[in-house]
């Protein structure tokens, strides 16, 4: 089958290898790079429970699995269900080989110091699960601003989650040169030793020098780590330790205790990790992505379409899709499809709108869109002034409006029925969770793409 993936998202990425590992012709269409980059970079199902606020009380479960009958009817889980949630997790864990399963959640430091639940933990953020009675020095470094050592061992004194003692160190560690504020990139690739290469020198021998450079630096940080650290200590550095696996591991060998990245401000070199690994995929799948896209599907009743095309023939049959228009710098295609996988995103990505007139608009299908509801409760912001509560009520609305979908991912219209049978919905565009709150984002966009998968295999009458 000819599909169509919109967006290049978790949820996309992870649907377009799905369906080319069944044997389907895939292409990638997306604006931009996704917001994978910018993401935590763990694998979180379930954190909290839904619409009760965001406090201790209020962990999920050690399963989060278990936790889907406590949510609301209208939550996306409800239709994707446990098993492909749980299926795309282990997917995502097998295919990158980034990620622990524990099976039930695990506390991780936040990149503030709070104590986070998520299932699927980064292998080089093992060491430092929060236990109870758990003793962390908290490593910081003079020249990078985004990872405030001393603020984020507080925060981890004073959890009411888990009882832990930490402390925090500044070292001073120059990413380069004498720069004073090195960005999380610039170190990992330092740390990896991917420098440029000298004017006039050779590539082979720009490489060695570059290699020789990231070992003496991981040298150098290991060192000043073991001046610094007690004994039963663990270590916690902020995620620069290289884009290369083996980079961490060599660093972890030189430091004389465990040892553990904790994700920084966005962009995390956790979630560049994690795209990283899935765009190789994707290559190696020989799956097209083509950047710079504008997707619409192709209507008889759109000015600028019957312009360009002299009214053609609608592809709109039986309430299908089966030509897409696809604007980019050099021009307008159609694109025949079978199926398409919309991955587009939610608000943060544009692909839900609000106007003018403070209406809701999907901007690719013209979608109807579910309304949100609020997780905000008065008992959880007693000290918010009224107006601060009910613009915070309206956001938690706002951002939680999106599509309602069938079991098979497909779009729903109010009654109930599928707008398009050969449309399927997947991940942050999807209606009815906070995953901002609840920490839900990684499963609904995984279980979503395996559901979406299963039901394109039942198109054609296959099983996978």
């Amino acid at each position: 089958m000819r599909i169509a993936v919109i967006g290049a998202g978790l949820s996309g990425l992870s649907a377009a290898l799905m369906l080319r590992e069944a044997c389907h012709n895939v292409t990638i269409f997306t604006h931009g790079i996704g917001g994978l980059p910018l993401s935590n970079g763990t694998l979180d199902v379930l954190g909290y429970r839904a619409l009760s606020g965001n406090n201790a009380k209020d962990l999920a479960s050690d399963d989060p699995f278990a936790s889907f009958t406590e949510l609301p009817n209208t939550h996306p889980y409800q239709v994707i269900g446990a098993d492909n949630a749980r299926e795309g997790v282990n997917w995502l864990a097998e295919k990158t080989g980034l990620f622990e399963i524990h099976g039930e959640n695990r506390l991780l430091p936040s990149p503030l110091g709070v104590a986070r639940p998520t299932l699927g933990v980064p292998k080089n953020a093992a060491a430092g699960i929060l236990t109870e009675g758990g003793k962390y020095l908290v490593v910081g470094l003079r020249q990078f601003k985004d990872f405030p050592a001393p603020l984020i061992a507080a925060n981890l004194n004073r959890s009411d989650v888990v009882k832990v003692e930490a402390r925090a160190v500044v070292l001073d560690l120059p990413g380069r040169a004498r720069e004073a504020d090195t960005l999380a990139t610039d170190y990992a690739r330092h740390f990896d030793g991917l420098t440029s290469a000298t004017a006039g020198g050779s590539a082979g021998a720009a490489k060695a020098t570059g290699a020789t450079a990231g070992a003496t630096l991981r040298k150098q940080f290991a060192e000043l780590i073991n001046r610094a650290v007690k004994p039963g200590e663990v270590v916690l550095i902020p995620a620069i330790m290289g884009l290369q696996a083996e980079t961490f591991l060599d660093f972890a060998t030189r430091v004389q205790a465990p040892i553990a990245e904790v994700p920084t401000i966005p962009a995390s070199i956790f979630g560049q990790r994690t795209y990283n690994a899935l765009i190789e995929a994707c290559r190696e799948a020989r799956i097209d992505i083509r950047l710079n896209c504008s997707v619409r599907p192709y209507r008889r009743g759109r000015a600028k379409v019957e312009n360009i095309y002299q009214n053609g023939p609608s592809p709109m049959v039986n309430d299908e899709v089966r030509e897409l228009v696809v604007a980019r710098a050099g021009g307008t295609d159609r694109v025949k499809v079978d199926a398409v996988i919309d991955a587009a995103g939610g608000f943060a990505s544009g692909n839900l709108a609000r106007d003018s007139h403070l209406a809701f608009h999907e901007t690719i299908f013209d979608l109807p869109l579910r309304p949100g509801t609020a997780f905000t409760s008065r008992g959880s912001t007693a000290a918010l002034h009224e107006i601060d509560f009910e613009q915070r009520t309206e956001l938690e609305r706002t951002l939680s409006t999106g599509i309602a979908v069938d079991s098979a991912m497909r779009p729903l219209d109010a009654a109930g029925n599928p707008v398009f049978t050969n449309v399927f919905c997947l991940g942050e565009m999807l209606g009815g969770a906070h995953p901002w709150l609840e920490l839900s984002g990684e499963g609904i966009a995984l279980g979503s793409a395996v559901a979406a998968v299963k039901a394109i295999a039942a198109l054609k009458g296959e099983k996978i």
